[in-house]
C-alpha cells in the first residue's frame, strides 16, 4: 500500500500519541474527522497499523532497567 501525504501525517500525530482523539487528529492535520476515522479504519484493515499500544515509565512501576537483545542465527 502507498501512502499519502494525509495518512502519513494522521500515522506522525498517531505515533506521538496513540490516545489521541480523531477530532485532535483532524485539528493537527486540518482534515475532517469523517476523514480521519475513514482513514484509520482503513489503515487498520490494510495492516498498516497493527495495535495500539502503550510505554510504560519504568521507575513508576518498580523496574530499574531495560535489556535489548540481538539473537543472530545461522541456517542449518
Amino acid at each position: 500500500m502507498t501512502l499519502d501525504k494525509k495518512s502519513i501525517s494522521i500515522l506522525s500525530a498517531l505515533q506521538e500519541n496513540s490516545r489521541m482523539s480523531v477530532r485532535d487528529i483532524a485539528k493537527e492535520t486540518r482534515l475532517r474527522p469523517s476523514t480521519v476515522h475513514q482513514r484509520i479504519v482503513r489503515l487498520q484493515k490494510e495492516g498498516v497499523i497493527e495495535k495500539f499500544t502503550i510505554k510504560v515509565n519504568n521507575e513508576a512501576v518498580g523496574e530499574s532497567f531495560i535489556v535489548y537483545m540481538l539473537i543472530k542465527t545461522k541456517p542449518n
